[in-house]
C-alpha cells in the first residue's frame, strides 16, 4: 500500500509540476501577427495571375521566334517587327507591374522578384532585338542567361507569394 502511494505521489508530482515552474510563462508584450487582407490578398492574386500569363506568352514566343530566326525560317523584317510588339508589350507589362504593386510588405518583398524577373527578361529582349540583322548562335549565351535567370526570378515570385498567403500559388508552370 506504501508503495501505491508513493507511487501515485510521484505520478501526481510528474504530471502537475512541482509548482516551482510556471507552465504559461507571461510573455513582455503582446503577441502581434502579420496578415494579409482578404480582399487585398485575393485583388493582387487576381492581378497578377493575368500579368503572369502574359509573361508566359511572351517566354513562348520568343523561344519560337529565336529559335526560328537562328534556323533561318523567318526572315529579319517579321523577326525585328515582332521584337519591337515583344518590346511594347514588356514595357506595358513594367508598367502595370507598377500600378499592381502591393502594400503589405511580405507581398511587396515577392513584388520585387517578379519586377526583378521582369528587368532580367527586358533586358534578354533588347539585346536580341539589336542582334536580329546577324543571325549567330553565339550572341544568344547572354539573352538566354538572362532569360534562365529572368525565370529563376519568377518561379522565386511564386514561392515568395506561397509563403505569404500560406498555400501554394502557381501562375504559371514554370
Amino acid at each position: 500500500m506504501v508503495r501505491l502511494l508513493i507511487l501515485a505521489a510521484a505520478l501526481i508530482s510528474v504530471s502537475c509540476g512541482t509548482g516551482m515552474e510556471d507552465p504559461n510563462p507571461v510573455s513582455a508584450g503582446p503577441v502581434t501577427f502579420d496578415y494579409v487582407d482578404f480582399e487585398d490578398m485575393n485583388r493582387y492574386l487576381g492581378n497578377m495571375q493575368t500579368e503572369m500569363l502574359a509573361v508566359e506568352v511572351m517566354l513562348d514566343e520568343f523561344t519560337t521566334v529565336s529559335q526560328d530566326w537562328l534556323d533561318g525560317r523567318t526572315n529579319v523584317e517579321w523577326t525585328a517587327a515582332f521584337a519591337q510588339n515583344l518590346l511594347n508589350r514588356h514595357v506595358l507589362l513594367v508598367d502595370q507591374s507598377a500600378l499592381v504593386r502591393p502594400t503589405d510588405p511580405g507581398l511587396v518583398e515577392a513584388h520585387l522578384l517578379y519586377e526583378d524577373g521582369l528587368w532580367l527578361l527586358g533586358r534578354a529582349y533588347v539585346v536580341f532585338a539589336g542582334q536580329i540583322p546577324i543571325p549567330d548562335q553565339s550572341l544568344f549565351e547572354g539573352i538566354n542567361s538572362d532569360i534562365v535567370e529572368g525565370t529563376l526570378q519568377l518561379v522565386r515570385f511564386q514561392f515568395g507569394v506561397s509563403d505569404v498567403v500560406g498555400q501554394r500559388v502557381r501562375f504559371i508552370n514554370l
